[in-house]
C-alpha cells in the first residue's frame, strides 16, 4: 500500500468506523466514553481528519484495543478491500474526482459493506485483467467522457485563445504559419526548436516532438512533418505556456502517466486548434458552407488549404464548433488510414459525440 497522508486518514477513518460498529457503538457512545465530540469523530471516520496521540489512545481505550491495532497499516480480512483500492493502479489513477466522486465517497462505500463491496472491487479488477485493461484505457476513456459531457466545446481555452490572438497582434485572417508561431515561442517563451535530433532516431519515428526541459525548453519536432503539422505541435508549446499547464507529458499520449498530464495535453491542443482555426472566422465558413443548395466537396477542400491544416485537424475542429452553434450534435468522426497505391483502408481512430453505442474494439482507439 501506498503511505501518504491521506491514505493514513482513510485507513484510520476506516479502521475506526470497523472497531465502533464491532462494538455496537453509535458515534454518540463514542463521543460519550472519549470526551470527543461527534462531528470530530465523523470527520475522522470520514477520512477528513487524522488524531493526534493522545486522542488515539482515548479511542483505542474505549474500543477495547490497543494504540498499535487502531494505527497499524495492516489489515483484518474483512479489511480486505482497502488495500486493493490503494494498491490498484486503475483506481489510484481514475480521475473520481471529476464526476463528483471524492476518496470519502468511495471510503463510504466501502465501509458500508466491506465483504460486498471488496468482492464488486476485485470483479472490476478482474474483468480489467481479462480484457488486457490498462491504466492509459481507462483514463482515455475519462478524457472522452469528459469531452462528450461538455460536446467538446470549452469556452474558457476559445477565450484564451482570442486573448492570445489579440495580445500578440497575430492575423485575423488564416493562415497562421508555423514562421509565426515559432518566433513567439522563441521571443516569448525563449524555446529552443530542433527539427534534426529526432532524425537520427528511427525507434521514435512514429512520435512527433518530444518537449526536454533542462534550462531553457527545447521543442524536438520531426523533420519529415508537414509545416501544418509542425504549427500544430507549436501552437500546442504555446498553449501549454500560456494557459500555464505545469503538469505535462513529455511527447504524445503514450508518454503520459496521469490523468492530470493527459487532460493538459488536451487543453493544449485545443488550444492549437482554436489558435489556427479561429472560432469567428470559422463560424462564418461553415455557415456560408452550410447555406449552399446542394453538397460540394471540393469547398470542404478549399477551407482546409485557406487555414492550411490537415483534414484531420480541420474536421476536429469542427466537431468542436458544430455542436455548440449548429445544434449537430450527433457526431461520430472516424479516421482512416490508407496507403497510396492499395485498396486498403484501416480504422485508426474513432472520436463518437453520438448516443450510438460503439463495441469497445473500435471506440477504445
Amino acid at each position: 500500500m501506498n503511505v501518504n497522508s491521506e491514505n493514513l486518514r482513510l485507513v484510520m477513518g476506516f479502521k475506526l468506523k470497523q472497531f465502533r460498529l464491532e462494538n455496537g457503538l453509535s458515534l454518540k457512545d463514542l463521543a460519550a466514553k472519549t470526551d470527543l465530540s461527534i462531528s470530530y469523530l465523523s470527520e475522522i471516520e470520514k477520512g477528513k481528519k487524522y488524531p493526534k496521540p493522545e486522542k488515539i489512545f482515548q479511542l483505542a481505550e474505549a474500543l477495547k484495543i490497543s494504540f498499535d491495532e487502531l494505527v497499524s497499516l495492516q489489515m483484518n480480512k474483512e479489511f480486505d478491500p482497502l488495500p486493493v483500492v490503494f494498491s490498484s493502479p486503475v483506481i489510484k489513477e481514475f480521475p473520481f474526482r471529476m464526476y463528483g466522486v471524492s476518496p470519502q465517497d468511495l471510503l463510504a462505500l466501502i465501509t458500508g459493506d466491506p465483504e460486498k463491496s471488496g468482492a464488486l472491487i476485485r470483479t472490476f479488477l478482474e474483468i480489467g485483467q481479462d480484457y488486457n485493461m490498462r491504466v492509459e484505457h481507462l483514463l482515455l476513456a475519462a478524457l472522452r467522457s469528459y469531452q462528450q459531457m461538455h460536446h467538446n466545446y470549452f469556452e474558457e481555452i476559445e477565450n484564451a485563445a482570442d486573448a492570445f490572438t489579440e495580445k500578440h497582434h497575430l492575423p485575423a485572417s488564416p493562415p497562421l504559419t508555423k514562421e509565426m508561431l515559432q518566433q513567439l515561442l522563441q521571443n516569448e517563451y525563449q524555446y529552443e526548436i530542433d527539427e534534426e535530433t529526432l532524425s537520427g532516431y528511427p525507434e521514435v519515428d512514429e512520435i512527433r516532438s518530444i518537449f526536454v526541459c533542462h534550462g531553457n525548453p527545447k521543442l524536438l519536432l520531426q523533420k519529415k512533418l508537414l509545416d501544418s503539422q509542425k504549427a500544430f505541435q507549436m501552437g500546442r508549446e504555446l498553449g501549454f505556456q500560456y494557459l500555464k499547464l505545469k503538469e505535462r507529458p513529455k511527447s504524445a499520449v503514450r508518454m503520459i502517466a496521469s490523468f492530470e498530464q493527459l487532460l493538459n495535453n488536451f487543453k493544449a491542443s485545443y488550444f492549437a486548434g482554436a489558435l489556427m482555426m479561429n472560432r469567428s472566422q470559422m463560424k462564418e465558413d461553415i455557415r456560408k458552407f452550410l447555406g449552399s443548395p446542394h453538397w460540394d466537396g471540393n469547398k470542404i477542400l478549399q477551407l482546409i488549404e485557406k487555414y492550411d491544416v490537415t483534414p484531420e485537424m480541420f474536421l476536429y475542429r469542427l466537431s468542436a464548433l458544430m455542436p455548440r452553434f449548429f445544434n449537430l450534435r450527433e457526431i461520430i468522426f472516424v479516421r482512416f488510414h490508407h496507403e497510396v497505391g492499395t485498396d486498403n483502408f484501416e480504422m485508426t481512430k474513432i472520436f463518437n459525440l453520438s448516443k450510438l453505442f460503439i463495441p469497445n474494439g473500435i471506440g477504445a482507439k
